[in-house]
């Protein structure tokens, strides 16, 4: 055991180089990982972001037919069909 202790003491360079060899490695993989995670994230928020709009869309188409079938009160159809979609609710000028 002294003899290694003297020999890592002589060959500091060697030491250097073991550690390099373990911790790069390391650091590179963590790097790889944390991006991973990063992008995952993203791409989870932007499917709940699309999801949001497909649906706000789709509200959107309903209600302009519902409001335009109608027929009789077209006045009162076309001012509401300015409604706007912020978010999850639907808002209606006020008439």
């Amino acid at each position: 055991m002294r003899n290694l202790a003297d020999v890592l003491r002589r060959n500091r360079r060697l030491v250097v180089l073991f550690g390099l060899m373990v911790l790069l490695p390391v650091a590179a993989l963590t790097i790889v990982v944390v991006r991973a995670i990063r992008s995952e994230r993203g791409s989870v928020e932007y499917e709940k972001t699309r999801r949001q709009q497909q649906i706000a869309h789709l509200v959107e188409a309903d209600l302009t037919n519902w409001l335009f079938s109608a027929g009789a009160d077209s006045g009162r159809a076309t001012a509401l069909v300015r409604y706007t979609i912020e978010g999850e609710r639907v808002v209606f000028p006020e008439l």
